[in-house]
C-alpha cells in the first residue's frame, strides 16, 4: 500500500443505520481512496439503495463503518446533514457499538486494526 496520505474528508454521509447493522462483508484489505463531490456515485444517489438527496444535505463522501467485533470496514456512501472535521465517531446503535470513519490512508486515527 502506498504511503501517500490523503487529505481527511471534512464532511461525511451516513447511509441507512438498517443497512448498515447488517452482517459486515469480508472486504479483502483496504485501499486507500478518497471521494469527491463529483463522483457519479455520490451526484446519482442512487447507491446503496439510498434516495436522491434532499435539499440541504452535504455531498456524499465515502465512509468506512466499523461494527463491534468486527476489524474489517463496510465501505459506503450515503447523504447527511451531519458535518465535522477528519475524526471517528462511535455511537451504540441496537446494542452495537458502530464507528464511523472518514476514508482516510492510513487509519491509524480509527484506532482499530485494518484487517488483512
Amino acid at each position: 500500500m502506498a504511503n501517500t496520505r490523503f487529505q481527511f474528508i471534512d464532511i461525511i454521509c451516513l447511509l441507512s443505520l438498517t443497512l448498515l447493522l447488517h452482517e459486515v462483508p469480508s472486504v479483502g484489505a483496504l485501499v486507500c481512496v478518497t471521494c469527491s463531490p463529483s463522483d457519479p456515485l455520490c451526484e446519482s444517489g442512487r447507491h446503496r439503495g439510498t434516495t436522491l438527496c434532499e435539499e440541504g444535505m452535504y455531498n456524499c463522501y465515502i465512509l468506512a463503518v466499523f461494527v463491534e467485533p468486527y476489524t474489517r470496514p463496510l465501505i459506503s456512501r450515503g447523504c447527511s446533514r451531519l458535518s465535522y472535521s477528519g475524526v471517528c465517531r462511535q455511537q451504540e446503535i441496537k446494542s452495537k457499538m458502530v464507528r464511523f470513519c472518514p476514508v482516510t490512508c492510513p487509519f491509524e486515527r480509527c484506532n482499530v486494526r485494518q484487517g488483512t
